[in-house]
């Protein structure tokens, strides 16, 4: 059985040009790196949350927004807010307990992105 595990640091000043580059261990501990890759983001690919960690309101930015949603981890949707062609809105969330929470944004053209909400 292969163990594979994967972070990403994305931080809203990196969001557009992004290098990655794999750190692959063997068994034996030997370590080995991948060429490192340019992604360029554009358009709808990323959503910047912030602040987060939040406490009263969280700011999200995007562009054409359409709807943004609060899910909690059971799946069930605590706030939609319908949105008309927007690239930034501002959630009151001092009603929300402390905890994380998916956020989902839907573009005006259908697509789809979510990201993590934490709410101290």
């Amino acid at each position: 059985m292969q163990a594979y595990q994967f972070t990403d640091i994305l931080q809203a000043e990196t969001a557009g040009r992004l290098y990655y580059r794999l750190e692959m261990v063997d068994k034996d501990g030997t370590k080995s790196y991948s060429p490192t890759q340019l992604v360029v983001l554009s358009g709808n690919d990323f959503i910047s949350i912030y602040p987060n960690p939040a406490h009263d309101v969280v700011t999200i930015d995007g562009k054409d927004m359409r709807t943004i949603s609060i899910i909690d981890n059971t799946g069930r949707l605590l706030m939609n807010k319908n949105v008309v062609n927007s690239n930034k809105e501002v959630l009151r969330i001092h009603q929300l307990a402390k905890g994380v929470y998916l956020l989902k944004v839907v573009y005006e053209n259908g697509e789809c992105k979510t990201g993590k909400l934490i709410i101290e």
